[in-house]
């Protein structure tokens, strides 16, 4: 069986840190290989992984050296073998508290959740694989593994425990891979 991995980068990322409190050097090739053996796959016919970056980086940012660290990451991880990087804007907005009149920043991902919803649902038309595992729990996702599910595919999840899991999509998806209990720890690397 010819299995495709689809990783929501920030949702995948935050709650592997969530997880392991950032004492982990997950090996993202080996972890590709133990999920299409995990469910019965033969081959990996990709790994898909979606994230949002800045348009650049301020240095004087409080967050410079996290997100440099990401873009790192992110170019070491286009030289595994059989993963695809697909990187999006993140769009800085300013929000102010309309009772005591704090402004603060935060960034938003835009194209992430669309583009990796559009690529599951055409790759299942194309017959590009058989089985999809998606590593996410963000419900926004349902109604793409719903569609490739209808197209005669099967889904499983792959998350971090169930504490992030939508109900809803954990239902659209014919079986949950829990990380955090399932994954061997030479994946993880420890630090410690």
């Amino acid at each position: 069986m010819r299995v495709a991995l689809f990783f929501d980068g920030k949702n995948f990322y935050e709650n592997l840190e969530r997880s392991y409190s950032g004492r982990h050097h997950l090996n993202y090739g080996t972890l590709a290989h133990w999920l299409v053996d995990r469910v019965g796959g033969g081959r990996l016919t990709g790994a898909h992984y979606y994230t949002g970056i800045p348009d650049h980086l301020d240095p004087d940012s409080p967050e410079y050296l996290q997100l440099r660290g990401l873009i790192r990451f992110l170019d070491s991880l286009e030289y595994v073998e059989g993963f695809f990087v697909y990187r999006f804007p993140r769009v800085r907005r300013m929000h102010r508290c309309v009772s005591c009149g704090v402004s603060s920043a935060y960034t938003e991902e835009k194209e992430v959740d669309t583009t990796m919803v559009a690529d599951m649902i055409r790759l299942a038309a194309d017959d590009a694989f058989d089985v999809l595992i998606l590593a996410s729990g963000d419900a926004d996702h349902a109604p793409a593994v719903e569609a490739v599910r209808a197209m005669g595919k099967v889904v499983y999840l792959a998350s971090w425990g169930d504490e992030a899991m939508s109900p809803r999509l954990r239902r659209a998806a014919f079986g949950h891979i829990d990380l955090l209990n399932e994954c061997p720890k030479e994946i993880l690397g420890n630090r410690m």
